[in-house]
């Protein structure tokens, strides 16, 4: 399609290009001030063991933040990475067992979810994408803000055996939507168990 020169003046085509020109550095500057406000911090949890006749086992998990000068609010979110290894008490052919690992709903807010990890027998299984859960949480300005809730371990398996959890670790994450940033140093993560 062929425009004709008239139907643009020199003073429309600078006036477009100014806008253009201002529409484009306003976006440089909102990129250039934004920031990434959320914070993380990794716990990494002591190794255990748990048989089929324990069938679960859980850690009690405490996050601490210390006290700010604001208050937020905030969505906590939490993965935990495992590497486990199934060891039957008799070797059965085909067994293949299931390690769940679950944050059990604590709160009406919290949204919880169960991951289920298919075990081998003497064989390590990583993975560092289970048992995601998110919180909300309120924290009040000059207060100290905790959080608490139970990450339960457990095993689905027709034959006796152990779970050796090799290692496994918590990572948090928060993202304030005040805007306001956290330092990692503000958190605190502890793990017992129950």
């Amino acid at each position: 399609m062929h425009f004709s020169q008239s139907s643009f003046t020199p003073g429309s085509r600078i006036r477009n290009w100014s806008i253009r020109a201002a529409l484009l550095m306003a976006c440089v500057a909102t990129l250039a001030t934004s920031e990434d406000n959320s914070v993380s911090v990794t716990h990494t949890g002591l190794p255990f063991t748990f048989t089929t006749g324990q069938a679960t086992t859980v850690r009690h998990v405490t996050v601490r933040i210390a006290p700010q000068s604001f208050g937020f609010s905030s969505v906590l979110s939490m993965t935990t990475g495992i590497r486990a290894r199934w060891v039957p008490d008799t070797t059965v052919p085909g067994a293949t067992p299931t390690l769940v690992v679950r944050w059990p709903a604590e709160t009406p807010d919290g949204f919880p979810q169960a991951e289920r990890i298919p075990l081998t027998e003497n064989e390590p299984v990583a993975t560092g994408a289970t048992a995601h859960a998110y919180h909300d949480i309120q924290c009040e300005a000059g207060q100290e803000c905790v959080w608490e809730g139970t990450l339960e371990f457990g095993i689905e398996s027709e034959h006796p055996g152990t779970v050796d959890m090799e290692s496994w670790s918590l990572a948090l994450s928060l993202d304030p939507y005040s805007g306001k940033k956290l330092s990692e140093r503000a958190i605190s993560i502890a793990i017992s168990e129950n």
